[in-house]
């Protein structure tokens, strides 16, 4: 439990409720609110991406570790949690390329909408990964 702890409030993706931070991935940033600081600053987007994939990392880890104990310990939550950080990382990575490099081909049809790259959309899709 220490080591756990140890790993786990180092980073502020890792603290607090798992239910919580997985609904905060979902969601969408909006100008009326404010989901996440870090999640919705595009100033602090590369931080946010190490934040998120050390958090993945830390997760995956300790997950690896807490199957090979021979105790009951669950895996649909965790591999929920690590696919949704793991895909809200790279929502955000997509996003920031959208951002600065808009002329890119894969990006044409994004001209007419200022919003075609949601970041809350990739950790949907991310837990679906994790858990096939």
């Amino acid at each position: 439990a220490g080591v756990t702890a140890l790993f786990s409030f180092i980073n502020p993706h890792l603290t607090g409720n798992t239910g919580e931070m997985v609904g905060n991935l979902f969601g969408e940033c909006s100008v009326d609110q404010s989901l996440n600081s870090d999640l919705c600053n595009p100033d602090l987007a590369s931080s946010t991406i190490g934040s998120l994939l050390a958090a993945t990392m830390t997760r995956l880890l300790l997950v690896i570790f807490t199957f090979g104990l021979r105790v009951p310990a669950g895996a649909f939550i965790p591999c929920i949690a690590i696919g949704a950080s793991l895909g809200r990382a790279v929502g955000i990575i997509v996003e920031m390329l959208h951002r600065n490099y808009a002329s890119w081909a894969v990006f044409a049809v994004c001209k007419s909408s200022s919003d075609c790259i949601t970041p809350g959309v990739y950790p949907l899709v991310g837990p679906t990964a994790m858990l096939s």
